[in-house]
């Protein structure tokens, strides 16, 4: 009996989640474009929410570190949290770059953050036009998965997993004594494959890590 009240009750669920997904599905073709909606799906998988208590903290430790300005570079700015959370006296003495490849979430950054003369981009990270050894600091909460990025360019890091390929493309535009300061997956540090560990420590030192 309770076997069968079980099965009654998955079939009815189911059903419930199939139309709220269709419902979902098409309101979101009557309030996007089909742009839009492309690019909305293209970013689901990665399209993260950091907390502002974690990127207040961020921001505490790399006043620590001696940050206090300079060229800065978001790499995957959502709608701009670490840019909101920035303290104003670093952001009066910064210049700001911020890339999102979403096209909602980037106007949305543009509109909160674009007439404070912050350079947003809208696009990949991968496709954007950025001179190498140019960026005082490089923070972001960064994509990850075990797919790697469109990236022709023949570099260590080109045919990585994409958190590893944030890291290695962040240490080719960084300048040099400057911050990269990245949540990432733990597959980082993790990988059997010491590959891109190898490149990052010829490339780098390991300022301070958190687990």
């Amino acid at each position: 009996m309770w076997r069968d009240i079980l099965r009654v009750n998955q079939a009815e669920v189911l059903a419930q989640c199939q139309q709220f997904r269709a419902s979902l599905l098409a309101l979101e073709q009557a309030m996007l474009s089909a742009e839009d909606c492309e690019s909305a799906r293209a970013s689901v998988n990665n399209s993260h929410y950091t907390d502002p208590i974690v990127i207040h903290w961020i921001w505490a430790a790399l006043r620590r570190l001696g940050f206090q300005g300079g060229n800065i570079l978001e790499p995957s700015a959502g709608v701009g949290h670490f840019l909101g959370c920035m303290p104003a006296d670093i952001a009066q003495r910064s210049r700001v770059t911020a890339i999102e490849l979403d096209r909602i979430s980037g106007r949305i950054l543009r509109s909160l953050y674009g007439a404070c003369g912050v350079d947003v981009r809208i696009g990949g990270f991968e496709a954007a036009t950025v001179a190498e050894g140019t960026y005082d600091l490089i923070l972001s909460n960064v994509p990850f998965g075990r797919y790697g990025v469109m990236d022709n360019r023949n570099r260590p890091y080109s045919r990585a997993s994409i958190h590893n390929w944030f890291v290695g493309r962040a240490l080719d535009v960084l300048r040099p004594g400057g911050l990269v300061c990245f949540i990432t997956s733990t597959y980082f540090l993790d990988e059997s494959d010491a590959g891109m560990r190898a490149h990052v420590a010829s490339e780098a030192d390991l300022v301070t890590a958190f687990r």
